[in-house]
């Protein structure tokens, strides 16, 4: 597969490492089980490998099969996440097959077959837990709806965004200087930037900076997209010391910027682990005339602009410009006897310059560009700049002719870009909010331009851009594949039981994961973003394995003649400390998720610990309340 070492690989080894190990987990505890109870030890290891061979296949698929939508994800997003998928499959799979071949070695020569008089801690707190929840099975389940209820409530309330801010300790700053500006401008006002970064008395906490004026700058992480080159542009890298000063150092460039260079527009921010910022909306609008566009899009920045907390308004047609347009009379033309190419070499050598040699600096070729001074051009009077362009005749005389004698030059408005999207005029029209996410801004400001959506004019279309068409495009393409994937598990599910029932009461317990995810988001703070509704895709995996193994051996117990309750009581009670221990291996494997700077795995961190802490407890219970109300009675 080529799976490079990075991080997102590297931090899929860690969530593996708790899970690869629950099969052999159990495993173990069924050997030690069976060892205690006075079986041989050759016949331990395989009686176990027999009875959970098959339970821990299916199990281990699940996972498998909940994890393998980002392995097809599209776009920038797949490409992000897909060694999540691939690390995390590989190593279950591997674990498996471990677990009924090394596993069982081990076991047979370490393991001790001296009983001990004390059983597990927690078993007797457990049985009456269990009696009580038997005794009132639908009380029990009623509570647990009740907190599933509870937490949808709660979920509500969590923000939502596409991914978390990258805690790289690197400041991007797009600086951006009216259209029109010649390069020597741009780089006036971004030397005044970067020799304000590198002055240690105020910016202590800049290492250095890099500048790249006039074009986009490198592609030096994924996620970024440069700007496309422009002589009103520049590119601004500011390194720093941690993470913790580079976002001090956004506040402190915006206010710098804001009082010392006005006529620039500077949008200082975090790397982003997504293509888009955090909280940025975007608008997009397509048509076929520009100047209608370009209304509606002024339109739409102004509505964005008057909501207070707004900021980094802009659309990237930027301003319009004034740009002179020469008007050339053919006839006048062909009577002097001047040529279009000769007119457009006169025009270049005057304005733009026209290279005459070369000379060697080193190794490098520098040329040499013959202009006219700008102080020679009088730009206020735009019929007077044709004067300094003469033309060579095709006399033999080598005559010449002004350019004004034969054409005319006028000052007109001109876009400063005009961007196309699928070979279709577009122009996107983009801010972001102090306070607000991006799903609240977006509706505030749909409703501020709800005349616009009720009176588009025929042919031009408005599409959602920013981060929220980021999450609704990778969202829309994992979740469109979830009812194939859970499909498959479902019918694994049945082909291992024989049972609908059985399958629905390992389903059902899902939610229950769910209710724990949601509620460790809003206690931990994290924000709802895409690498967390990959945490529920592996909640859902993870949860699952609990009660297939706790169903398997609550039907093995029925087959071998104990009745309903006590075959549920007996399997629970058997059940409980693999259970736990692979849950507690798990959560101990994410835990360093949570705490470390990195922020992008926090919330997939804050829901799998979570679900599965507060799921596994009530799988508990309600695994066995649901097999006492839809399990048939035991066949005498």
């Amino acid at each position: 597969m080529k799976i490079d070492l990075q991080f997102i690989s590297l931090a899929s080894l860690i969530i593996g490492l708790g899970m690869l190990v629950d099969n052999g987990i159990v495993i173990t505890e069924n050997i030690h089980l069976r060892l205690h109870q006075g079986a041989k030890r050759y016949d331990a290891a395989i009686d176990a490998c027999k009875e959970l061979a098959l339970p821990l296949l299916t199990s281990t698929l699940t996972t498998v099969l909940a994890f393998a939508p980002i392995l097809i994800a599209d776009g920038t997003t797949g490409e992000y996440t897909r060694s999540l998928a691939q690390v995390v499959s590989i190593s279950l799979l591997i674990s498996w097959l471990l677990s009924l071949t090394v596993v069982p070695l081990l076991a047979v020569h370490f393991i001790s077959n001296k009983k001990k008089d004390k059983p597990f801690i927690l078993l007797p707190l457990y049985q009456k837990f269990v009696h009580k929840v038997l005794r009132f099975p639908k009380a029990f389940l009623g509570m647990i709806t009740g907190v599933f209820v509870f937490s949808l409530f709660v979920v509500s309330l969590v923000p939502v965004e596409m991914f978390a801010t990258s805690s790289r300790s690197e400041v991007l700053v797009y600086l951006d200087v009216p259209a029109g500006y010649n390069v020597l401008q741009t780089k006036n006002a971004s030397q005044k930037l970067t020799h304000w970064l590198m002055d240690e008395t105020q910016n202590p906490e800049v290492d250095y900076v890099s500048s790249y004026i006039g074009s986009g700058g490198p592609r030096f992480f994924l996620s970024i997209s440069p700007s496309n080159p422009a002589p009103n542009r520049s590119f601004i890298i500011v390194n720093t010391g941690s993470a913790q000063d580079a976002k001090k150092m956004v506040d402190k460039i915006k206010h710098f910027s804001a009082k010392n260079i006005p006529i620039a527009r500077v949008k200082p921010q975090l790397i982003a682990r997504g293509t888009v910022p955090p909280g940025v909306v975007q608008l997009r609008f397509s048509g076929p005339d520009a100047n209608v566009l370009y209304e509606l899009a002024l339109r739409a920045e102004h509505a964005l602009a008057t909501i207070p907390g707004a900021t980094d308004v802009s659309n990237n047609w930027q301003n319009k410009t004034k740009r002179f347009r020469v008007e050339i009379d053919q006839a006048k033309v062909r009577r002097a006897g001047i040529t279009y190419q000769s007119i457009s070499k006169a025009l270049n050598g005057v304005f733009t310059g026209a290279k005459v040699t070369e000379i060697r600096r080193g190794d490098t070729l520098v040329p040499v560009i013959v202009k006219l001074k700008s102080d020679a051009l009088n730009v206020e009077e735009a019929s007077n700049l044709l004067d300094n362009v003469k033309i060579s005749t095709s006399s033999e005389k080598s005559e010449y002719v002004l350019l004004s004698q034969v054409a005319t030059i006028k000052m007109v408005p001109q876009f400063g870009s005009i961007a196309r999207r699928n070979m279709e005029k577009n122009i996107t029209v983009g801010g972001r909010h102090n306070v607000m996410k991006a799903p609240e801004l977006q509706a505030t400001w749909d409703d501020k331009i709800q005349d616009i959506y009720d009176n588009l004019p025929a042919g031009y279309r408005i599409e959602l851009g920013g981060e929220l068409e980021g999450f609704e495009d990778s969202a829309g393409t994992l979740f469109l594949t979830l009812p194939l994937f859970f499909g498959l598990i479902f019918c694994l599910l049945v082909a291992q039981f024989s049972s609908f029932r059985k399958t629905g009461i390992v389903v059902l317990t899902i939610p229950l994961a769910f209710s724990g995810g949601f509620l460790g988001l809003y206690i931990t703070g994290a924000n709802f973003d895409f690498i967390g509704a990959l945490g529920f895709l592996s909640l859902a995996g993870i949860i699952i394995n609990n009660a297939i193994v706790l169903i398997d051996k609550i039907t093995a117990e029925q087959n071998s003649g104990l009745n309903k309750a006590k075959a549920i009581l007996s399997a629970s009670l058997n059940r409980l400390r693999p259970i736990l221990i692979t849950t507690a291996t798990t959560i101990l494997a994410l835990i360093p998720l949570m705490i470390m700077e990195e922020t992008l795995f926090y919330s997939m961190a804050s829901v799998i610990i979570f679900g599965l802490a507060i799921g596994t407890l009530m799988t508990l219970g309600a695994v066995p309340a649901l097999c006492l109300i839809f399990l048939k009675e035991t066949s005498k």
